[in-house]
């Protein structure tokens, strides 16, 4: 279906673990994506996450007792021994590609979240236009403020979505049992 677009996100700390181990499998899925990305490099979009952002910046992330960098890291040393670290330098090389968010023609954004107050605070939208900064990544910075954010309030959405010029928002970093929410 040469016409179909495929949106991933938030591949890195999750998953299963090796047996009897507590490192993370979640590599094996961002080196699939990175697979397919190289295969359909126009059809296949490997939006940026909090996750990833986390794992670029080296933010460790604790979740549920569990430490998911060190755990990340576990799983490369786990698959790929003294060769660990170069693969993670590769990992992040391909997760520093990864853009914001995705806007079709007829206006539907797709991104992993929104900022916060984006009314009350503002936000650099120049941001989807040029290279990313350091200063981006970092906390508080704009692709942080992105990933990072869970303000889903209607009036929120309402800002955010003018400053991006879209009428229909699509993102993830909610738990959903569903599937999909609106």
């Amino acid at each position: 279906h040469p016409q179909r677009h495929l949106v991933l996100q938030e591949a890195c700390h999750g998953g299963p673990c090796y047996p009897n181990s507590h490192a993370c499998m979640s590599h094996l899925l961002l080196e699939d994506i990175a697979r397919m990305k190289t295969r359909w490099p126009e059809r296949l979009h490997f939006i940026l996450s909090n996750h990833e952002l986390a794992e670029l910046i080296d933010l460790a992330i604790a979740k549920g007792s569990r430490m998911l960098n060190l755990q990340f890291r576990s799983g490369l040393e786990h698959q790929y021994g003294d060769a660990a670290d170069a693969v993670h330098e590769a990992a992040m090389e391909f997760i520093g590609t990864c853009p914001l968010a995705l806007r079709t023609r007829n206006r539907v954004w797709i991104s992993h979240s929104v900022p916060a107050n984006v009314a009350e605070d503002g936000y650099d939208a120049s941001i989807f236009a040029r290279d990313l900064r350091p200063s981006d990544l970092a906390r508080n910075g704009d692709a942080f403020r992105l990933v990072w954010g869970r303000d889903f309030r209607h009036e929120n959405a309402i800002a955010f979505g003018k400053l991006v010029d879209a009428t229909i928002m699509i993102h993830g970093h909610e738990p959903c049992k569903t599937g999909y929410m609106t």
